[in-house]
Formats: C-alpha cells, structure tokens, sequence
C-alpha cells in the first residue's frame, strides 16, 4: 500500500511545473534546489526509491520522495510529508532505533540532524515549505564523516533551497 503511495505522490509531483533553469530543482509547491557544479537531478527509478525507503527504514509516518539529487561525494533525497506536522516528522526520526543521532540544532524555522545509520553518515534537514507548510525532508547521504559534518555545522543543505 506504500508503494502504491509512493508512486501516486511521485507522479502528482512530477506533473507540477519544474524550473526550466537547469541549475534549479524545483520540488514540492514553490522550493527550488539549487544544483551546484558537480551535482546531477536524476529522474526517479525504482533503485532510488528503494533506496530511500532503506535509509527511511521503518518510519511511523509516511515521507514519499520527491526529487533525488546524486553527486559523486553524497546524494540528497528530498522528500514531502502530507499527512503530518513537521514536529511529528522530527519525533519519527528521534525515535527511530537504528538511527544514530550524533548532533541536532534548530535554527530559525527549521530542525539540522547530524546521524549515521549502518555505514553512511546523514544530514536531515527538516522545515515547512513556504505555499501549503507541508513538512519537506532533505536527506544528504555520504560515507565521508568529515564532509558530511562540515555541511551540517555550515547548514550547507537548507542553504541550497529557494
């Protein structure tokens, strides 16, 4: 039933205008990413989906993917919750067991999460996009601790959206 989901959401998506500016994604109602040099927006496959939901693992509320974003050094996957609060999707991942949450801070109207899970290291950025406030994750994914912890201590990742 997920799937199903997943798929639907994914394609209500995927029919909203997108940006004709390669060097912005646009997702969700109004956001855009901004794709920087060495980055590359890839449609959706089943792969990358999988993906995601493993990274997910077994959430209590549903965050179908939206966009996928891969680079050479890391991938963000940005996903769009429409059934809940942004305070329920941050109590979802605190209260996931096999995520380890190493550093989080919030700063102004948006929550950073430093955490590792099997072998890769997280940023999980967690806000409300501007038009319909729906919760918006953007998860960067990466095995470089050192990398990963420089994006989050700079809030490199909520930087990237418009």
């Amino acid at each position: 039933m997920n799937k199903i989901i997943y798929i639907v959401l994914i394609l209500v998506f995927i029919s909203c205008k997108t940006s004709t500016d390669s060097s912005n994604l646009r997702f969700a109602y109004t956001e855009n990413y901004k794709i920087e040099e060495g980055e590359k927006s890839v449609s959706l496959n089943k792969e990358i989906v999988d993906e995601y939901e493993k990274i997910n693992g077994d959430l209590a509320i549903n965050i179908p993917l939206n966009r996928y974003v891969y680079s050479t050094d890391y991938k963000v996957y940005i996903g769009v919750s429409i059934d809940n609060t942004i305070k329920e999707v941050a109590e979802a991942y605190s209260n996931d067991e096999d995520l380890k949450l190493i550093d989080s801070k919030k700063v102004k109207e948006y929550y950073n999460l430093f955490c590792k899970k099997d072998n890769q290291y997280m940023v999980k950025t967690l806000y409300n996009e501007k038009k319909e406030k729906l919760p918006i994750v953007l998860t960067l994914v990466g095995k470089d601790s050192i990398l990963i912890r420089k994006i989050y201590d700079e809030n490199k990742l909520i930087k990237k959206v418009e």
